[in-house]
């Protein structure tokens, strides 16, 4: 099995032989060509992670002691954003409203992120399947990818950084290419 570092030299190279180029040609259908080739560009962690993806259901490798540890913390403070934001408390009125109600509010979305947290830290364990089983093929790479964009571009939305797809569409294919790499160096790279 090839260490990480192999992983994540192959999955760069291949950020630069084909996302770095790829994405800024598509994305400059939408945007202008220096912007196209910052998008591009700034996908490479997306490229890094998915280069590692693949080996997250290995419980002694480094992407699965990554996911154990940060997954949860993501995903929980992914909820506590989203129901601040559901909430309304970070909207404009926030000084008008009633300061139990407030607190009320505060509290549910606390107490959904450290559930959600916990049962994350929890279920990566037991939910984790064997050794270049189902995470070693492409589909779950595709899935995961199409998830990882989904919520790149959801992220984006509600930081009001970016209202348009193409960014997180650019990480979500970049991850994607990243794990096609990393099963392509491990040698698992099949067309079923």
């Amino acid at each position: 099995m090839p260490s990480i570092g192999t992983h994540l030299r192959v999955a760069g190279a291949v950020h630069c032989i084909v996302v770095l180029p790829a994405g800024a040609y598509v994305l400059a259908t939408v945007v202008a060509w220096p912007l196209a080739v910052s998008y591009a560009l700034t996908a490479l962690p997306a490229t890094l992670v998915g280069g590692i993806a693949p080996d997250v259901d290995h419980p002694s490798s480094h992407a699965y002691n990554l996911a154990h540890r940060w997954l949860p913390v993501l995903v929980g403070g992914s909820v506590l954003w989203a129901s601040v934001l559901a909430t309304g408390v970070l909207q404009d009125g926030f000084t008008q409203t009633n300061v139990s109600d407030t607190y009320a509010l505060g509290v549910v979305s606390g107490v959904a992120a450290v559930s959600t947290w916990y049962t994350t830290r929890e279920s990566i364990p037991k939910l984790r399947p064997p050794h270049r089983g189902i995470v070693h093929t492409a589909r779950v790479g595709i899935l995961f990818g199409t998830v990882f964009g989904a919520y790149i571009t959801c992220l984006l939305w509600t930081t009001h950084m970016s209202s348009s797809p193409e960014i997180g569409t650019m990480w979500g294919a970049a991850f994607v290419i990243g794990y096609l790499s990393h099963l392509w160096r491990d040698g698992e790279l099949s067309y079923q």
